[in-house]
């Protein structure tokens, strides 16, 4: 997962902000296509010690589909997330780092 810059979302009849972005691939042939789920998540508020809250609503999801060239230069994680954040014009700020459940 990857914070991302904040996007505003409706849901549950407010505009909520989007900050954390999921991406998954559900589907590669080893050839010349994969299938990602994407999903957009509201935060908590991060309590104190914590940089990031914990996910709450899931505000956006879909998917999306590499293929040619972008598929053929797909070689890390970083990649797909920076393809995908393209493709849904966000702009990634660094990985999410869940809250630790005990903060020491």
């Amino acid at each position: 997962m990857r914070v991302i810059e904040p996007i505003l979302a409706w849901y549950n009849g407010a505009e909520t902000e989007g900050t954390v972005l999921s991406l998954q691939c559900n589907s590669d042939n080893l050839f010349n296509q994969a299938s990602f789920n994407y999903s957009i998540f509201s935060t908590s508020e991060p309590t104190t010690g914590q940089e990031y809250g914990y996910l709450q609503a899931t505000l956006v999801q879909g998917y999306l589909t590499m293929t040619g060239a972008e598929y053929e230069a797909w070689q890390t994680n970083d990649y797909a997330f920076e393809w995908a954040a393209g493709k849904l014009n966000l702009t990634l700020v660094g990985p999410y780092v869940p809250p630790s459940p005990n903060p020491m």
